[in-house]
């Protein structure tokens, strides 16, 4: 492969054409934009990219309910019995709490109603039978029969309206009636105290007060790397929640919605990603040459080896927890292009002064072509925000952010989603600070961000160590 060429996959062919290098912003780059946006709704079978994770609560939050939907086709009143069959608890939990207390309630009358009738057809049955439940051979009516149904289902004494015999001695059959309505209505009790339980003591509710940023920022550090940022707070943050922590995905608008997860530098997902939700918390995602996020015509290009499918990190190769750029001639990895430079000037010395031959070893490697190994941003162009934005927008990128957590007022799990597209994404800024020295969170600054050139990192860290410096003689 030559140093120009790339290396993406089909798919991200498919949802991406190659980025013009000159400003997007003219309009001939818009016209061409436009064009590749229809290329690929076409190519994927959609015209639109509706959000996943739609933003319908107030402060730039979502309900956290998945926007997708379903169509049964032929197979609705299958599918439909098969789940009211299997998993009709689930299915009532999900109504709202009206309408599943509406129906319950509709069940109750139904039962007694149907009660009421069975103790009609067993007092008119045979005249000769005195029941107690009628009135002088007068069979009881259906007023009568709905208030001894109900008083049944509520209470275990009885005023009868006829008679006097409170066991209904005559009658075998409405003890038998009566057993089974008792037993029904202890059960209906049980199971309409569960599901109001159930329904008040949710523990998704809480996932209400978890507050995403309205915005995500992409800037890069002080080594140049391109940093995702999100922040997350909770907003009931004098009790935390238990085992909190963060997961990020990016879907692309292809036909069947296909995502990737994203890995996570901090916190760091080989840890489990966990937050402290009770302070703010910013999210941070290393767009590398393994990011999901960085375009395909950049990915492949730092003679790294290839994922095959795994979602690699290269921050990992710096730290030493995994080697991936490769040495063309004798095939070792090493973590950085430093190591690589050392490694085959080492060996080129070692070659010649070993007499070793020029074919096939270190030594057959030019300058040029060691440069190009050991520096490719001096020989390859380096991704712009332009070039972000202008993927983003052509693959009609949608990045989710899913923070789970525990909440140890009722030990249930609760689930808080966000989703950021290519006007959410804002770049070369910085999230405000919103956290005083009074262990105050200022709301109004949580969403607002800044240019990064008006970032000092180098006075920020001075005044941070100044700050602890005072406060540790203090």
């Amino acid at each position: 492969m030559s140093p120009d060429e790339s290396n993406p996959t089909e798919e991200d062919n498919t949802m991406a054409p190659p980025a013009p290098a000159s400003e997007p912003t003219s309009p001939r780059i818009g016209n061409r934009i436009r064009q590749a946006v229809r290329t690929i709704s076409m190519e994927s079978g959609i015209t639109e990219a509706p959000r996943l994770v739609k933003r319908n609560r107030p402060y730039h939050q979502s309900l956290d309910i998945m926007n997708v939907h379903n169509k049964y086709g032929k197979h609705r009143w299958t599918l439909l019995r098969n789940f009211l069959w299997h998993d009709w608890f689930h299915m009532l939990m999900r109504m709202s709490t009206s309408l599943s207390l509406l129906l319950i309630l509709t069940l109750w009358v139904s039962f007694i109603m149907m009660f009421a009738v069975i103790y009609m057809a067993i007092d008119a049955r045979d005249p000769t039978v005195e029941c107690g439940l009628g009135f002088d051979n007068y069979p009881i009516q259906i007023y009568g029969a709905f208030a001894f149904s109900l008083e049944t289902c509520t209470t275990v004494g009885y005023g009868l309206p006829g008679d006097t015999m409170t066991f209904f001695e005559n009658c075998p059959d409405v003890q038998v009636a009566i057993f089974f309505q008792m037993m029904f209505s202890m059960c209906f009790n049980a199971l309409l105290l569960s599901l109001l339980f159930t329904r008040i003591s949710r523990a998704e509710s809480r996932s209400a007060q978890i507050l995403f940023t309205d915005k995500a920022v992409i800037r890069k550090d002080d080594k140049g790397r391109l940093l995702f940022k999100i922040k997350v707070y909770d907003a009931d943050s004098k009790y935390p929640l238990v085992e909190s922590h963060v997961r990020l995905y990016v879907v692309h608008s292809c036909s069947n919605r296909n995502y990737h997860p994203l890995r996570i530098t901090v916190p760091d997902d080989d840890l489990g990603a966990t937050l402290l939700t009770s302070i703010p918390s910013t999210i941070v995602h290393h767009i590398d040459n393994y990011s999901q996020l960085l375009p395909p015509k950049f990915r492949g290009r730092n003679h790294m080896v290839e994922s095959c499918g795994l979602q690699l990190r290269e921050i990992d190769s710096h730290t030493g927890n995994r080697e991936v750029i490769l040495c063309p001639v004798c095939a070792e990895c090493y973590g950085t292009h430093e190591r690589l430079l050392k490694h085959i000037r080492f060996n080129q010395e070692q070659e010649r002064l070993c007499e070793f031959p020029v074919e096939g070893t270190h030594q057959e490697l030019s300058e040029k072509e060691v440069s190009i190994l050991t520096e490719p941003e001096k020989h390859y162009p380096q991704p712009t925000f332009e070039d972000l934005k202008y993927y983003f927008e052509s693959a009609k990128i949608e990045i989710i952010a899913v923070v789970e957590s525990i909440d140890p007022l009722v030990s249930g799990t609760c689930s808080a989603l966000q989703s950021y597209q290519s006007d959410d994404i804002v770049l070369d800024r910085d999230f405000v600070p919103a956290w005083d020295s009074s262990n105050q969170v200022d709301l109004d600054l949580f969403h607002e961000t800044v240019e990064t050139e008006k970032i000092d990192l180098k006075s920020t860290r001075k005044r941070g160590i100044k700050r602890f410096e005072s406060s540790y003689l203090a």
